[in-house]
């Protein structure tokens, strides 16, 4: 499924609901791209497809209704678009959307996949922890987390000083105490 995991990160931040979200991510997945939807058979979907409880998603349709994410009218549900729910969110500007196995969106740890949806957009650069907590607001131990239950794959990030032996400078002095001080 299509997922912009800086909406679902940033919402959690910015204390939304992110139940919300998830029905409105799952129903832009049901949608076919007219942003209208009929309520009955969505909701079939989300029972008997994918297993979700009815309170369960009962609930998140109420917090949807109330953000203003799905709107119920005569037995269809409209959606919102992309750009106008990352608003509601609290998202200025959306990275290019990322494909998602839905049964990592709907299961226990979906927190975790959707990090490491995001983090997917950084692959291969050294981005800092301090920077995605900057960029989603999601603290660094938070971070951590999410990376456990999803198991990211980490790069390490080191300096790489050169050759001492080419250029004395680059040499690190093994001195006492703190910068060789």
């Amino acid at each position: 499924m299509k997922l912009y995991p800086e909406i679902i990160l940033r919402a959690n931040t910015n204390n939304k609901n992110v139940g919300a979200f998830r029905f409105w991510v799952l129903a832009k997945d049901y949608d076919r791209g007219s942003g209208f939807l009929p309520a009955k058979a969505f909701r079939r979907y989300l029972f008997h497809e994918l297993g979700i409880p009815r309170a369960t998603v009962y609930r998140w349709l109420s917090a949807a209704q109330y953000l203003g994410l799905v709107d119920y009218k005569n037995g269809i549900y409209r959606l919102i678009s992309w750009h106008k729910g990352a608003a509601i969110a609290g998202v200025g500007r959306l990275l290019r959307p990322v494909e998602i196995p839905i049964e990592d969106f709907i299961n226990k740890g979906w927190l975790g996949f959707v990090w490491k949806a995001f983090t997917a957009h950084y692959r291969g650069e050294n981005i800092s922890r301090a920077t995605f907590e900057h960029l989603t607001g999601v603290p660094e131990r938070t971070q951590r987390e999410y990376e456990a239950q999803a198991i990211v794959e980490k790069t390490p990030c080191y300096a790489d000083l050169g050759d001492p032996s080419k250029n004395p400078e680059n040499a690190r002095f093994m001195g006492e105490g703190v910068f060789g001080m």
